[in-house]
């Protein structure tokens, strides 16, 4: 709720900062005057879009290690297999922020499937819990 009311001020305070610029415009006649106002009007439409982007970016990360966290306190009654191909999907829908983790995680799946070993499914599950694990603990120093 409160992002909701900062995004309203938000726009609220840009409107009357167009209004004012377009006001200062026409009321000076000098050109400089005139060019710095654009100038400045620009440097801060580009600096509030940035930052706004980076707080979507936050708040996406912040989404993702939540999920991260809950995907893995998630209990798992079948197989170890379901685990990893849940961790699988949920590191390809967000290969984005960490490919790297992402190609980690293909490589365990990968592994698993050639092994001969009996483990071999619960190593990966093991392997992909503690990849959530490291997405998940990201979120709780905040």
């Amino acid at each position: 709720m409160l992002m909701d009311y900062t995004i309203w001020l938000s726009i609220i305070a840009s409107v009357a900062s167009i209004l004012g610029l377009i006001i200062s415009i026409f009321r000076d006649q000098r050109l400089i005057i005139k060019i710095i106002l654009i100038l400045s009007f620009i440097l801060f439409s580009c600096t509030s879009i940035y930052i706004a982007h980076l707080h979507n970016e936050l708040h996406r990360r912040e989404a993702i290690e939540k999920s991260a966290h809950a995907l893995m306190n998630k209990k798992y009654d079948s197989s170890h297999l379901g685990f990893v191909h849940d961790s699988l999907t949920f590191l390809e829908v967000n290969k984005d922020l960490y490919p790297d983790t992402y190609k980690r995680a293909i490589k365990i799946a990968e592994d698993m499937e050639s092994s001969t070993s009996i483990y071999a499914e619960m190593d990966a599950a093991s392997a992909m819990k503690d990849i959530l694990c490291g997405i998940a603990i990201l979120n709780e120093n905040k």
